[in-house]
């Protein structure tokens, strides 16, 4: 169409060599639709879509939805931070923890939150840490100590089911496994006798134990089970793969403001 417009514009000038002012107007009129065009079609490329998904664990604290429907919890607040340092916005989809490496392989969603393990989810590519999450196995305060999770031998044992908390615990001999929907659950029925220690993270043994009005001097940690680093992965079957730098950027500088945070904090403790 452009080209078109030159011809004409020629076409003109040589029927009328006198109206040069005329020809020049024509000809700007041809040009500044074109260059607009394409600087309106650059702007609208660069610019980041906001249909992120990221996918939440539906167990507390890490998730759950409200009765009014909105999602809450531990990992919706990691993930809000994130969208606050990028500056994009995210859509959330709440599954159950069992689902999640699913959704994240199939490309239901861009991103979630795993364990780095070595059955990190298939298909997926690690972006930065999270978090550092501790496993302890917790027990009624009149429990003796123990020295090692072989020492757990004999004893009626909580567990989330669906969660791995490593060979150490997987493969020791003589442990009673009972698998519980969460560690809420599982709190409750250590105080209630049912069982003789519940293993789960510190953060929701924590939150579970405060949620339930229960006297923390009630329970006390026999052993720590095992670290674990929880990280951001993405979906290799994300169409947003080109925002993986921005994220991996974003969990660093978060990372090193809690860093800097949590040696103020120390400092304030002591002066």
């Amino acid at each position: 169409m452009f080209f078109m417009g030159i011809n004409c514009a020629i076409d003109f000038h040589r029927r009328f060599p006198t109206s040069m002012a005329a020809l020049l107007i024509l000809l700007t009129s041809l040009l500044l639709p074109t260059i607009s065009l394409a600087d309106v079609t650059s702007d609208d490329t660069s610019a980041v879509t906001s249909d992120i998904t990221f996918c939440i664990s539906e167990v507390e604290p890490w998730g759950y939805t409200e009765a009014n429907g909105e999602i809450k919890g531990v990992l919706f607040d990691t993930f809000q931070e994130l969208s606050n340092i990028t500056g994009i916005q995210h859509r959330y989809l709440s599954r159950p923890h069992s689902r999640v490496p699913d959704s994240l392989s199939s490309g239901e969603c861009d991103y979630a939150a795993q364990f780095d393990t070595s059955t990190t989810v298939k298909g997926s590519t690690i972006v930065g840490p999270l978090q550092v999450v501790k496993f302890l196995a917790l027990a009624r305060s009149n429990v003796p100590p123990v020295d090692s999770v072989t020492d757990l031998a004999g004893f009626t044992v909580g567990y989330v089911r669906g969660v791995k908390y490593g060979p150490v615990f997987e493969d020791a001999k003589g442990i009673h496994r009972i698998p519980i929907t969460n560690v809420g659950l599982g709190v409750k029925m250590l105080f209630g006798n049912r069982i003789d220690i519940m293993v789960g993270s510190d953060v929701a043994i924590d939150h579970e134990i405060e949620r339930f009005g229960f006297n923390r001097a009630a329970f006390h940690s026999l052993i720590l089970i095992n670290s674990m680093t929880l990280s951001l992965y993405s979906s290799n079957k994300s169409v947003q793969r080109d925002l993986i730098l921005r994220y991996k950027e974003a969990t660093k500088k978060r990372h090193d403001g809690r860093q800097i945070q949590s040696e103020a904090h120390q400092e304030q403790a002591n002066p």
